[in-house]
């Protein structure tokens, strides 16, 4: 089976992928340059995409550089000789702790090989990677997509690639799971060719796309709002400073929900 294994390897597979769909190929000029981002295999490998699973880039960064330190080097035996206390404070919730703690013991039991997992063909690989607690399809593929070099993978869960695919081919909504791979099937045999495109126009098209959004939203917010806002800030600071001073119907004193139903012109229930 054939790998992505260096930046020379990549390019081919784009090529290929470009001469057999023109539609990738549009794609492909308009975001630039496609990283490769290989990354470490084995027990370290498999870590940094469960550390990854629905939170964000910088805070999975984040994450992983505490086990990287805390596990040096980040083996199944180091991540095991951590304490529950110390592995608590990595940021990790229970639930990953639990999964690195399942593949971690599989790997010490002599279970689970990962450098032979990432031999398999890939339909194999995933099989025998979602057996373990918290690896789904998305991890499983990720991992043999980054780590092991696999070529014809495609993480369809991916909410960017599903996004990145709506956006470029001009569909209605995002489509879901099923419906993008069967589209991806077109791909063969380059769908993880396919998907760093995917990945790279997301980034590129589609971020810049939303910053220039994002600028046209805030000058209009500060040239329409701002005086607003401006005169809401003057009548609360206004009404801070005096509020001791005023008692209301009651005698008692303007609790912070009475003052803010007041600003509001309305009665509220707080």
């Amino acid at each position: 089976m054939k790998r992505l294994r260096n930046a020379a390897d990549l390019d081919s597979a784009v090529q290929g992928l470009c001469e057999s769909t023109p539609a990738m190929a549009r794609i492909v000029a308009k975001c630039g340059a496609i990283p490769l981002r290989l990354r470490p295999g084995g027990f370290e490998g498999l870590s940094e995409v469960v550390v990854g699973q629905l939170i964000s880039k910088q805070a999975a960064a984040a994450i992983f550089a505490r086990l990287t330190t805390a596990c040096d080097p980040l083996t199944a035996d180091t991540y095991l000789a951590l304490s529950p206390e110390a592995r608590g404070g990595l940021g990790l919730t229970r639930a990953k702790q639990a999964s690195l703690e399942a593949v971690a013991f599989a790997i010490a039991r002599g279970d689970l090989d990962l450098n032979r997992v990432a031999e398999l063909p890939s339909e194999e690989a995933i099989a025998a990677l979602v057996a373990y607690r918290g690896i789904g399809p998305w991890t499983a593929e990720v991992y043999l997509m980054f780590s092991a070099g696999h070529i014809d993978i495609f993480p369809a869960g991916d909410l960017a690639l599903r996004a990145a695919a709506a956006h470029a081919f001009g569909l209605q909504e995002r489509p879901d799971q099923k419906s993008l791979r069967t589209r991806a099937g077109d791909w063969r045999p380059y769908r993880a060719v396919a998907a760093r495109i995917l990945w790279a126009y997301y980034a590129k098209a589609m971020k810049k796309k939303f910053y220039l959004l994002a600028e046209e939203l805030w000058r209009l917010c500060t040239l329409h709002l701002w005086p607003r806002f401006n005169r809401l800030h003057n009548a609360v600071t206004t009404s801070l400073i005096y509020r001791e001073r005023m008692p209301n119907r009651s005698g008692e004193q303007l609790d912070d929900c009475s003052l803010a139903a007041g600003l509001a012109g309305t009665r509220a229930e707080c």
